[in-house]
């Protein structure tokens, strides 16, 4: 891995902190991270327009490297004309403190251990790369048909990172593995600006950031935009929101219009983040922002924005509840019919209190500037459909009527589908209606409650979780209300900073949110989805963190500072109460915290002591040989035929199209249809006629599948290429009809995947009967035995498989299972070992892994402990996250070890447990032999009991 992520994000500081030396000095009157938090954002608020018209014109990735590169050279010109440089010396010597230590720590633990590159990071990733190797573009990433891309349209998050790829020579995987450590210094230095800002001092600030490293250190995917948005960016603009209105008192001369450019430009940079957060940012805003100017202008605004308030509330539940589809526009007209009450009631009397225009401007900046984004977002969102699509007609659609095959009680078997989590029956919708998606929304999961009044369903957040909730061990439930109450008190009265009043408000509107059940439902169906109400709730976790020991570290900062300048040895003994502080916030940084497996400081640390080989070679190491696997077979721009979540990952890596993506693209107006298309084009019921139109349909020309091609490839195979347990393949340009032994093949699969064992042996002995060569019927015939229990013959077809195609990973693995299975074990153990050698021949260490821990229990059912406990060691060498050859190596460790201690007291040798749940035993099962283990899963692909 390089250092140069970091080294970009770490240039970005620099015409960042110029511009706000010139014309914010006083934003960076905070200390170091603080500063930083303002020169990053201030760097993406002025990038932010040129990114816009970059998307929209669709320019080269090159014009936005030479924008940030110049951008970043006068940045560079500034700090060095005006001799700003010569401060920053004094400020890092200044900040040398035992805070500023344990930041760095975590700073080399995430240099270390790297960014997720598994999950959602396949998404992100994939838009990424397809900016990098196509320029700025709203284009949906995945199908590349021309549809728009309306989730993360104009995004500077994305447009950074493939602009930072490109000029720093990474590939865009690179770069996103690298830039952890810097993520979260980004993440720190937003909560050190927000203490800042509504606390003042610096101990405060630093507090807060330990507080969040310790909260966010563990997580491994902070990168994401979801994550930067709520952690990072809405940090600073309540920061930015609170010494708007502060100004009012602390400083009265000053223009009321003066600050105002800062809370456009944040407000721009969250809604080109991530839109969902804009929309956040403004629910949050808009009350303190209101209410102060309502507050401050007297009671005759105060009665205007008080009926034009609850105005709109009632408008927009009579447009959410009844206008469906129109509520956008109805939205966009009542707002805009709103803030121009407002703004005219404000001018007129603008003079009368300090604040009043600049917090209702402030608040028409904010809709303003971050709102556009989520709202070309849902009009560019496809709508849910008024009947749903389904595979019945997709397949009438590509047939002509023509029949199908003469099985007509198909069962569709995990074969059929390319690593879909689950098999879905054919009916089933993939494209819901808008019916079946509100029914859906209301269902109350663990930790909400469902209110019925009469014919009305309400859903709200259950009292007692989520953010009023506790620690697992926790016997005080509301334990952070208090402490967030009681610090903003303390805050108001010892420290005479009302700021903290705008940080509790703030807190205060997302738990009316999602506990009032109307405006929790109303805000549940607007947005769609029960996650995106528990990700507003998780703003209530942000603000958190400034009203609890940072205040707490003000108060004696304030109280301690004058008193310590007098002693001689002051300044140590001002640190050493900060270390104390410190060492109070870290555990109720911890207790604030949800941390769960794999994202807990155990898991944490296990990965970033571990060699390098562990820590990148799972994720990263092997997606890089995977990447160059790509590269030089599947030219780039090619179609490919591969599963929805295999695709994604496919495509963070090469310049591939695909037909459907895993999620996403909700732009896509046939998205729905393309995921029938894509089922049907594996299914092993599709006629091979349908599955040629469909392959023209879409212009595919290979197909990529984890683990071995399906039986139907047969038909069209031109060349297969294997490697880290991925198959190629390259497709004629017609299938090949004349065989008839390709036919009986593929119905023998199918009655084997109907249960109907006895025909499918018939059809599958009537292929081998004609060619003997045939291994691929051998392997489908070991199938069906081991599905009627027979063993033996199973492992004599497996092994028949294996000798006529000694490259295909399946057969010595399935053979060695059935061997187990019929207790022949020197059989099973050549065979695992064939396969072990197969497998890091073609690089697949996860297929690896399974092999030696299917050594090593044989090895135990032979009763040799010393070589099962070997053999396990080997299986976690080659997977460090194999966690079943870890407990399996633990039990029979532990019987070793018992009957050593017999032995030794002459007591008669132990056997191992009658307990079947403490033998050692996998779970490789006939349909996904071959196919890796998941980056995201704990453990390789599962073996049975040999």
């Amino acid at each position: 891995m390089t250092l140069m992520p970091l080294l970009f994000w770490a240039l970005l500081l620099v015409p960042g902190f110029a511009v706000a030396r010139r014309w914010m000095p006083d934003e960076l009157e905070g200390g170091l991270l603080p500063g930083m938090a303002v020169s990053w954002v201030t760097a993406l608020a002025v990038l932010a327009p040129f990114a816009v018209v970059g998307y929209l014109v669709g320019v080269s990735i090159w014009v936005a490297v030479a924008v940030v590169v110049a951008f970043v050279l006068w940045g560079g010109y500034e700090i060095g004309r005006s001799g700003a440089w010569r401060g920053i010396g004094r400020l890092l010597l200044g900040a040398l403190t035992i805070e500023l230590v344990l930041i760095g720590v975590e700073f080399v633990f995430s240099v270390r251990i790297g960014s997720i590159l598994a999950a959602d990071a396949r998404v992100h990733l994939a838009r990424i790369r397809f900016l990098y190797d196509h320029g700025l573009t709203n284009v949906d990433p995945f199908v590349q048909s021309g549809y728009l891309y309306p989730i993360y349209h104009t995004n500077i998050h994305h447009a950074l990172f493939a602009t930072g790829s490109r000029l720093m020579g990474v590939d865009p995987v690179t770069f996103w593995f690298g830039s952890l450590a810097m993520v979260k210094m980004m993440i720190a230095s937003g909560a050190a600006y927000l203490a800042w800002a509504v606390l003042g001092g610096r101990w405060a600030a630093w507090i807060a950031a330990i507080m969040v490293l310790v909260n966010r250190g563990p997580v491994t995917f902070s990168v994401y935009p979801n994550q930067m948005a709520p952690w990072f960016l809405l940090p600073v603009l309540l920061g930015v929101v609170t010494r708007t209105l502060a100004t009012a008192w602390r400083e009265p001369d000053e223009a009321w219009w003066r600050r105002l450019p800062r809370l456009a430009g944040a407000a721009m940079v969250i809604g080109m983040v991530h839109p969902l957060y804009a929309g956040f940012a403004v629910v949050v805003c808009s009350p303190i922002l209101l209410g102060v100017a309502a507050w401050r202008a007297g009671w005759r605004l105060s009665a205007i924005a008080t009926g034009a308030f609850l105005a709109l509330g009632v408008l927009a539940v009579v447009a959410i509840a009844g206008f469906g589809a129109k509520i956008v526009p109805t939205i966009l007209v009542m707002l805009a019919g709103f803030g121009t009450v407002v703004a005219l009631g404000v001018w007129r009397i603008r003079g009368s209190r300090p604040g009043v225009a600049s917090a209702a401007f402030g608040w028409v900046l904010v809709v303003a500037f971050a709102m556009p984004f989520p709202l070309a977002g849902k009009l560019m969102t496809v709508k849910d459909r008024d009947a749903a699509v389904t595979v019945a007609d997709v397949r009438e659609r590509i047939s002509g009527g023509r029949a199908g095959v003469e099985v007509d009680d198909r069962v569709v078997g995990d074969a059929d589908l390319e690593d879909e989590p689950e098999s879905r029956d054919a009916s089933v919708d993939f494209a819901p209606t808008a019916t079946q998606r509100v029914d859906r929304l209301l269902k109350a999961k663990d930790g909400w409650i469902n209110y019925q009044f009469g014919d009305t369903t309400w859903l709200a957040r259950e009292p007692g979780r989520g953010f009023t909730g506790s620690f697992q061990r926790s016997i005080i439930k509301a334990w952070r209300v208090i402490v967030v109450v009681t610090g903003a008190v303390l805050a108001v009265v010892l420290l005479r900073r009302r700021e903290a009043w705008y940080v509790l408000a703030a807190i205060g509107v997302v738990q009316a949110v999602v506990f009032i059940p109307p405006v929790a439902t109303t805000a549940l169906r607007f947005l769609g989805a029960q996650w995106m109400l528990e990700r507003f709730e998780t703003l209530a976790f942000v603000f958190f963190i400034p009203l609890s020991v940072p205040v707490l570290a003000a108060i004696v900062e304030r109280a301690l500072r004058p008193r310590l300048a007098q002693v001689r040895m002051g300044e140590p003994l001002g640190r050493l109460v900060l270390a104390a502080i410190t060492a109070l916030a870290v555990l109720v940084g911890i207790y604030h915290a949800t941390h769960r497996r794999p994202y807990d400081w155990d898991y944490y640390w296990n990965r970033v002591s571990a060699p390098l080989r562990y820590r990148h070679g799972r994720e990263y190491l092997q997606l890089m040989k995977l990447q160059r696997f790509l590269e030089e077979n599947i030219p780039a721009g090619t179609t490919v035929v591969t599963g929805e979540f295999t695709g994604t990952r496919l495509k963070m890596l090469h310049d591939l199209k695909l037909v459907a993506s895993e999620r996403s693209s909700t732009g896509v107006a046939d998205g729905g249809r393309r995921r029938i298309d894509l089922k049907l084009m594996f299914s092993l019921a599709t006629e091979e006629e349908d599955r040629a139109d469909l392959f023209d349909e879409y212009g595919v020309t290979h197909i990529v599948t984890r683990g071995s091609p399906r039986v139907w490839m047969d038909w069209w195979d031109v060349d297969t290429t294997r490697r880290h347990g991925y198959a190629i393949t390259e497709l004629a340009a017609e299938p090949d009809l004349t065989d008839l032994w390709r036919r009986n093949l593929k119905l023998g699969v199918r009655h084997l995947q109907a249960g109907r064992f006895d025909r499918a042996v018939e059809k599958l002995r009537e292929v081998v009967l004609e060619d003997p060569k045939l291994e691929k019927a051998w392997f489908h015939l070991g199938r069906v035995y081991d599905r009627k229990g027979d063993a033996v013959l199973a492992a004599e077809s497996y092994e028949r498989a294996s000798e006529i195609d000694p490259t295909d990973l399946r057969y010595p693995l399935m053979h060695g299972n059935a061997a187990s299975s019929a207790e022949r074990y020197p059989e099973a153990l050549d065979a695992f070992d064939r396969a072990k050698r197969l497998a890091m021949e073609q690089e697949d260490e996860g297929q690896a892994a399974t092999a030696s821990l299917n050594l090593g229990n044989t090895w135990y059912m032979l009763g040799q402990l010393e070589a099962a406990i070997e053999a396990y060691d080997e299986a976690i060498e080659l997977d460090d996250n194999y966690e079943k050859a870890r407990v399996y190596r633990d039990a029979v460790s532990e019987i070793l070890l018992e009957e050593q201690e017999a032995s030794r007291s002459a007591a008669e040798p132990g056997g191992p447990s009658d307990d079947p749940t403490d033998d050692p035993a996998g779970d490789q099962s006939a349909d996904d032999a071959g196919a890796p283990a998941r980056p995201e899963e704990n453990t390789p692909s599962a073996s049975p009991t040999p």
